[in-house]
């Protein structure tokens, strides 16, 4: 009687073996190293992971004799690796990767990856991949796995393929009356390191940023060949520079006064028989006056001179646009402060005179508006086209207690933030019972809106003697 067996791996760290003892064995008795056993014949057995294990084999025959035997079962995951050549050059760049993982994988995931964070590309499941690679650096990776378990490998910036230049240029100035002295400025991307230029003329640069002068008159295109590793590449400009014969010149003298500006300005050069125009803009608030063109009267607005033979003027003026009113209201009738004003609480706030607690006596027998115990109200004003916005108004309280106060406030639009211009606090100055004037120039923000919205809220306590008062009401703004 003579033990023996073999085994073959099946899927990860399962495993099957199979009985080849001699001499008629009935009785098989396996251990597998660790801590499980089987009296199976050929039997399978699942080792908990990677490791080396020592497994034992008893027989017995008929006869009662027995023969043991033991073998190493190692269980490897791969170790990952690989190397590639070549790894940088002209982009398209073949590059061969070469597999050198351990411990015998049986699959392979090839990957890159050109941007920090970005996807990863499978590019082949070969165990050895040949793969093109456009311009750029690239991340290379591999995932080498067995039927134990897997490892991977990462390079950064691993394989660098330089991409063709892409030619590029500009040039100052592109006319002028000869001899004209042009500075050509390269612009090529992908680090170009030679330079070609052709500045159809008969004459070349390899400079990168030449300077030339052209001598004679006429119109020439320019070419510039740029180079790198990977090749070259030609861009060229056709009729780009323009060189004239000295021209006569004559001069027009542009002056403004007040809040605005002409362009251009000063003492302006313009060719014999050419043409020029002059915009003249009023800054914000303000407006033109006049425009005197060799001290004629014109249209208020541009002026363009055509045909220019001789010299000329012209002036523009400005003066500051006149505030206008945007919303008034006096109140002055009972319920007028309804005027698509909104309240809160609604029938606690009306429009009182001649009567009321405490009568309308405040401000020259003038209706004010009564807000009995707590709540707000608002308006929406256009402020479009309109600048240095300007809220004036009288405000008062009577009979407020606690902690409570009247508030104005403003906020540029409907979804903003209220602003608050003026608080009446109980015990306060100004907690007479009288009507006190208010004006407020509000901040830039209060320009040129659709919505601007005012509101006069009164926080009071749940009683009814908690008065506030509203009157005359009026926004003013300047025109842009």
């Amino acid at each position: 009687l003579k033990a023996d067996f073999v085994f073959v791996p099946l899927y990860g760290s399962t495993v099957r073996f199979l009985d080849k003892s001699t001499g008629r064995p009935v009785d098989w008795a396996w251990t597998f190293g660790d801590g499980n056993t089987s009296t199976l014949n050929s039997p399978t057995n699942t080792f908990p992971g990677p490791g080396s294990y020592t497994v034992f084999l008893t027989v017995k025959d008929a006869s009662g004799n027995s023969d043991t035997t033991s073998k190493t079962v190692t269980l490897l995951t791969p170790v990952a690796g690989f190397t590639a050549n070549p790894v940088s050059g002209p982009a398209l760049l073949p590059v061969i990767f070469i597999d050198q993982s351990t411990n015998n994988p049986t699959s392979w995931k090839w990957e890159y990856n050109k941007t920090v964070g970005g996807t990863w590309t499978l590019f082949s499941t070969s165990k050895n991949s040949t793969f093109n690679f456009p311009g750029g650096s690239y991340d290379i990776r591999l995932t080498s796995n067995n039927t134990v378990g897997g490892d991977t490998i990462t390079k950064l910036n691993y394989i660098t393929a330089f991409p063709l230049p892409v030619a590029n240029f500009t040039a100052n100035p592109i006319t002028g009356v000869r001899p004209l002295t042009v500075t050509f400025t390269d612009s090529t991307t992908n680090n170009p390191n030679l330079w070609n230029w052709s500045f159809g003329d008969g004459n070349y640069s390899n400079a990168q940023n030449p300077v030339y002068q052209y001598t004679a008159s006429g119109t020439y295109s320019v070419t510039l060949i740029a180079s790198n590793i990977a090749g070259s590449n030609s861009m060229t400009r056709t009729n780009y520079i323009t060189v004239t014969a000295v021209p006569i010149n004559h001069t027009i003298t542009a002056s403004a006064v007040g809040g605005g500006t002409i362009t251009p300005s000063g003492a302006v050069t313009v060719s014999h028989g050419g043409s020029k125009t002059f915009t003249i803009t009023p800054n914000a608030g303000n407006h033109i006056v006049s425009v005197l063109v060799d001290s004629v009267p014109q249209a208020l607005g541009d002026y363009t001179f055509t045909n220019v033979i001789s010299d000329h003027t012209i002036a523009a003026s400005f003066a500051a646009n006149a505030p206008e009113t945007l919303y008034y209201n006096g109140f002055n009738t009972s319920g007028s402060w309804s005027d698509n004003w909104n309240p809160s609480n609604a029938g606690r706030w009306a429009a009182t005179c001649g009567g009321g607690n405490p009568p309308c006596t405040l401000r020259n027998n003038a209706a004010s508006v009564q807000i009995n115990n707590k709540g707000s109200m608002y308006r929406t004003i256009s402020t479009s086209g309109y600048s240095s916005i300007t809220v004036s108004y009288y405000m008062g309280v009577y009979s407020i207690t606690g902690s409570q106060n009247i508030q104005a406030q403003w906020r540029p639009d409907t979804s903003s933030s209220w602003t608050t211009l003026r608080t009446i606090m109980n015990g306060g100055a100004q907690d007479d019972g009288n009507l006190h004037y208010y004006s407020d120039v509000l901040p830039a923000t209060a320009n040129n809106k659709a919505n601007f919205q005012l509101r006069f809220i009164l926080s009071s306590d749940t009683g009814t003697s908690d008065y506030g008062y509203v009157d005359d009401v009026t926004v003013i703004g300047t025109h842009l």
